[in-house]
């Protein structure tokens, strides 16, 4: 033991030795730099993982995963599918709507091709094809890199072997941003999905709401649906080799230019988050002259990260601030908002319309957060009804109601005690319609602008199976709203549908006509084939 305890004693002298010598001698300098930004947190996975891919792919995928990030506020358009000519109205959302235009008070519509457009559309201000559909995919698309039609009868000539081969080509053909897109044989339908890497895609599909009973149909991440292609080939009926044709499109091979700065933002510091401007005043509403509007920034993080995002709005003419903003300089207001991961914040400015703003004047502020465009729907200018006067509207309603006074009689007597004018001169529905349209065609209800009663119709509150707008332009016209919602109407507006008469109390409908207790809903709406909704204090 005592040996071992000399030996252990002589090797640790020996080692300190050594460590001594190599201290004195001279060390090479070590390396310096310059000190360094912080590493900024890496950009989390939100749905779609992005790893690997271009960043033009990046591009596609981070804002298709933007869209889908809106949930039920992105529609799935079933109810033009259904209820619309299509030969008559262009039934598409092409290229008018971004992610972040969809909201809890302003629904849109889009239907499978009508996405994938808009994609590319917002992601890098690309057309990949007007009008989109998967008509015009699969008949000969510049895009495409993949064109198959299945052979004789179908799957009973082909072999387990040749179709599993097939099966791996596609899929090996196959890159983020890709879109896949089939033809039935019928010829009446189809569909188009986006590729996004990873075995997976994203698609519009389904309906989401039922137009006929008024029930919501709202799937777990609305319109928009986040599977795996395998459903492509599961089945007896072997998805996607069962069409007449199908075809793999690669726009990107098309693209020229740059990425947009507020795609690289998305693709960025705002991959994640979910931004809503809303406004005290939601589509539909009119605003007074010298009234007030309140607009607020709710911003959610879905990431597992806490972000701070600048948040800038640059005010329109026909308005003064009044308040909320943490900096305002000239007619620009600005913030710097946290939010803490998994949370969401939120911000709010007014703003005053000028007492000499001309009605008929749409206010709209532009707005970005964290770089992205964000805006909310235009409100108009006019007169509207005061809270007084939305209560008499009430009043004389309930004190009316159940007398001898029916439908327009009966409206007009309301506004005449609250208002002391005559709302209407019409005396009957069907000279109200002629007041509005033209003369009926087997297409559709055109609303014509130089009729006498179009200057109280309430803006895009008009629609129904057969109504189109005062707008001719295609794009514009799909800014009617199809889901009446009771945000959107206000105390007093009067609503003409088919043959039926309604005001509006703040809770439903009340039956002008009929008169009672029971209240419709305003979804109801779109169970008519036209409706429009008037304002009689826009005349006023």
């Amino acid at each position: 033991m005592k040996l071992f305890q000399r030996t252990l004693s002589v090797l640790l002298l020996i080692c300190l030795v050594f460590s001594l010598a190599a201290c004195g001698k001279p060390q090479a300098p070590a390396e310096t730099t310059a000190p360094t930004e912080p590493a900024a947190p890496p950009v989390e996975k939100v749905l779609v993982d992005t790893a690997g891919m271009t960043e033009l792919q990046k591009a596609i995928v981070v804002t298709a995963e933007s869209y889908c990030l809106r949930g039920k506020y992105a529609q799935y358009d079933q109810y033009s599918l259904t209820k619309m000519p299509s030969k008559n109205v262009n039934r598409r959302l092409l290229g008018i709507m971004a992610p972040e235009d969809y909201t809890s008070q302003y629904y849109g519509y889009t239907d499978c091709s009508s996405f994938v457009y808009d994609v590319y559309k917002f992601a890098l201000g690309m057309s990949i094809s007007s009008p989109a559909n998967t008509k015009t995919y699969c008949a000969g698309s510049p895009h495409a890199i993949l064109t198959e039609t299945p052979i004789s009868n179908g799957f009973a000539n082909m072999t387990a072997e040749e179709l599993s081969a097939k099966e791996k080509a596609f899929r090996e053909t196959l890159q983020p941003g890709d879109i896949i897109a089939y033809r039935a044989a019928n010829g009446n339908s189809g569909h188009a999905m986006l590729y996004v890497g990873n075995n997976m895609m994203l698609h519009s599909s389904g309906s989401t709401y039922d137009f006929t009973t008024g029930t919501d149909k709202v799937e777990k991440n609305g319109t928009y649906l986040y599977e795996s292609i395998n459903i492509l080939f599961s089945g007896g009926r072997r998805h996607l080799f069962d069409k007449s044709i199908y075809v793999i499109l690669r726009p990107l091979n098309k693209f020229e230019g740059t990425i947009p700065d507020h795609t690289l933002q998305r693709m960025g510091g705002m991959r994640g988050i979910v931004v809503e401007k809303l406004c005290s005043h939601t589509y539909g509403q009119t605003v007074s002259p010298g009234g007030t509007l309140t607009y607020t920034f709710r911003i959610k993080n879905n990431t597992s990260r806490p972000v701070t995002l600048a948040v800038a709005d640059t005010l329109p003419a026909d308005v003064t601030y009044v308040s909320g903003a943490e900096a305002v300089a000239d007619n620009t207001l600005s913030w710097y908002l946290t939010v803490a991961n998994g949370a969401t914040e939120s911000i709010s400015y007014t703003v005053q319309v000028k007492e000499t703003t001309p009605t008929g004047t749409f206010i709209q502020s532009e707005s970005t957060v964290g770089g992205v465009p964000v805006k909310c729907p235009r409100i108009q200018v006019a007169k509207t009804l005061t809270d007084r006067e939305q209560q008499a509207v009430l009043d004389a309603q309930k004190e009316l109601d159940g007398g001898e006074l029916k439908g327009i009689a009966l409206a007009n007597a309301i506004y005449e005690k609250v208002c002391g004018k005559t709302a209407f001169t019409q005396q009957t529905i069907d000279a109200m319609w002629d007041n509005l349209v033209l003369p009926y065609n087997t297409d559709a209800f055109l609303l014509d602008s130089k009729k006498p009663l179009t200057s109280l119709v309430a803006p895009r509150l008009y629609g129904g199976k057969l109504m189109a707008e005062l707008d001719t332009n295609a794009a514009a016209t799909q800014y009617r709203t199809r889901l009446v919602t009771k945000n959107v109407l206000m105390i007093g507006d009067i609503v003409l549908a088919d043959n039926a008469l309604y005001m509006f109390t703040g809770v439903g409908l009340y039956d002008l006509i009929y008169g009672g207790s029971g209240l419709q809903s305003p979804e109801s709406l779109l169970t008519y084939d036209r409706f429009v909704v008037l304002r009689p204090s826009m005349a006023f």
